[in-house]
């Protein structure tokens, strides 16, 4: 790794860990912030280890410390009830419910659609780098891999709150009333992928057809 790689990811690292201190100061949800920042570190921790042990790029670093950005605000409203609305109204006039319509708190949705979206070309990364796929399967190991992923992360989220906090665990775990909330995050997840996976593919065409290599993972 460079010095200007190693400074580029530190930056953007200490640049989250500031705003993940002053975010959560005093949150209104203490107990259910709490839960929810274990992973936030272990995320940090896991950065860190790989500035020294497995550079990832620059893109994908990025692409990590944004969707924790996400999972951050999050954090403080336990997803549940962060006020876009109030944001939305202050800036446009308008809420984003009343925009579209909403009968609940979408937050939660985005973050689940923003982590196949954002993390799916870091694991692509990782699979290209570490393994003996093949491009264009790549591409499947990655959607693959954000949808374990999402299946083992709402699985562990409900044996944590009923383990933990099981009078808190239907508000900890943003059901808000529906039973099917888990399989739709799930899919959402999986369709930022797809997305973000065709994304990929059309730009590593469209980089090959100007005469530019594509065996450099995004």
């Amino acid at each position: 790794m460079s010095r200007r790689t190693r400074a580029f990811q530190l930056a953007l690292l200490a640049i989250l860990t500031l705003f993940f201190v002053l975010w959560l100061q005093d949150p209104p949800y203490q107990l259910h912030a709490m839960i929810h920042v274990v992973p936030t570190w272990i995320a940090v921790g896991i950065l860190l280890s790989s500035i020294r042990f497995f550079a990832l790029s620059n893109t994908s670093f990025a692409l990590v410390i944004g969707f924790l950005v996400i999972h951050v605000i999050g954090t403080r409203y336990i997803y549940s009830y962060v006020p876009y609305d109030e944001w939305s109204y202050k800036v446009f006039g308008a809420t984003v419910s009343e925009t579209f319509q909403l009968n609940r708190n979408h937050y939660d949705r985005a973050a689940h659609f923003s982590y196949g979206l954002l993390i799916a070309p870091v694991a692509r990364e990782i699979a290209v780098r570490l393994t003996s796929v093949s491009l264009p399967w790549s591409y499947l190991a990655a959607v693959q891999f954000i949808l374990a992923s999402s299946m083992l992360f709402e699985l562990a989220e409900w044996g944590g709150a009923i383990q933990l906090a099981p009078e808190f665990a239907d508000s900890y775990l943003g059901q808000q009333g529906d039973p099917w909330d888990a399989h739709k995050d799930m899919a959402l997840a999986g369709a930022g992928a797809v997305l973000s996976m065709f994304v990929v593919a059309i730009s590593c065409i469209l980089g090959s057809a100007i005469g530019s290599s594509h065996e450099e993972p995004l």
